[in-house]
């Protein structure tokens, strides 16, 4: 909020700020808003470097610079852990497979920072590469080189070390 019309003294700004705004900052929708711009969570980086200027995938599910909600997930010995309790000082390889092929690629550029997840729900089709900061870097299927080069042309140009 503007700090001009939080600390205003002119009789218009206190006005607006006594009549005008405590009434509409009690609603329901501004406070849901306000939580929302506060929270960040609804930051995205779809349009930047990291996020390949791709758009929201018409499925609705995160797409790469999107942000990945938490999700119930197992551990590859099966124990159940929280996607977003595994992140902050780890990547993580999200897939729809015990083994997947694909974390080989992304351990030999990221080193021991990457940890493989399953989700418990069904569904997931794609392997997806989660930023420590619970953003999707890499969405594919495990054909190919997988994330390798994505990471690889990040990892060349500096983007993420």
């Amino acid at each position: 909020m503007n700090s001009r019309i939080q600390l205003g003294e002119g009789a218009i700004l206190r006005y607006f700020r006594e009549h005008v705004l405590l009434g509409v900052i009690g609603l329901s929708p501004v406070q849901r808003w306000a939580t929302k711009i506060a929270s960040q969570l609804g930051v995205s980086y779809r349009k930047g470097p990291l996020g390949g200027h791709r758009a929201l995938l018409s499925s609705g599910r995160p797409g790469v610079g999107d942000r990945v909600p938490d999700l119930p997930c197992l551990r590859p010995d099966g124990t159940e852990t929280r996607l977003h309790s595994e992140l902050g000082r780890h990547w993580v390889l999200l897939t729809p497979t015990d083994l997947p092929p694909t974390a080989d690629a992304a351990r030999a550029r990221l080193g021991d920072h990457v940890v493989t997840l399953r989700p418990q729900a069904r569904g997931l089709t794609d392997h997806l590469l989660v930023r420590p900061d619970a953003h999707l870097l890499w969405r594919g299927d495990a054909d190919g080189d997988g994330p390798a080069g994505t990471l690889d042309a990040l990892l060349r140009t500096g983007r993420i070390r």
